[in-house]
């Protein structure tokens, strides 16, 4: 019976070292996807009331 590594299970070839690194890669790449889409739904929710010409909360228009 052959023993299979847990990480590299997937990976056909790969050595676990490299495996660990791919995979730490990915999500540092996949966080910072994430906050980068963040920022700029934030940046575009911020600056949505001022395009649209919004009424605040008073009722006023903005």
């Amino acid at each position: 019976m052959q023993r299979t590594d847990v990480v590299t299970g997937w990976i056909e070839g790969v050595e676990p070292e490299r495996a660990w690194r791919l995979m730490v890669a990915a999500l540092v790449a996949l966080f910072a996807l994430g906050v980068m889409l963040g920022a700029v739904e934030a940046r575009a929710s911020a600056s949505a009331p001022q395009r649209a010409g919004a009424v605040t909360a008073r009722g006023s228009a903005a």
